[in-house]
């Protein structure tokens, strides 16, 4: 993702106002938001493996695959291993909604 964009900006802006959706029901909203929610963890998940290592990978695998992943286990081992995951994870927010922004301009 490139680091050129206004991410504070794009974290601010509400979707619903910039693309016009405030006529959406509280139903096509939350449709809305859950596939949005969707393609931000596709995306987040895609950055942080990027930055780990096969080691790491191996970490997050183990701790992914329990029956009930532990999600404290999880937001330590991101902690530790992914130092920037927050940073991360706004980044994608801001450069998701920039597109979703342009694309319905």
């Amino acid at each position: 993702m490139s680091t050129t964009i206004d991410v504070k900006k794009y974290l601010k802006a509400d979707l619903f106002d910039e693309l016009h959706l405030q006529e959406l029901s509280g139903e096509e909203r939350v449709s809305f938001l859950e596939k949005f929610g969707e393609i931000i963890n596709h995306r987040v998940t895609m950055r942080v493996l990027d930055e780990l290592s096969e080691d790491q990978k191996d970490q997050l695998e183990v701790i992914m695959n329990k029956p009930e992943p532990d999600q404290q286990m999880l937001a330590h081992f991101l902690q530790k291993e992914v130092p920037r995951f927050l940073q991360i994870v706004e980044e994608e927010v801001a450069g998701h909604k920039k597109q979703l922004i342009e694309k319905f301009k």
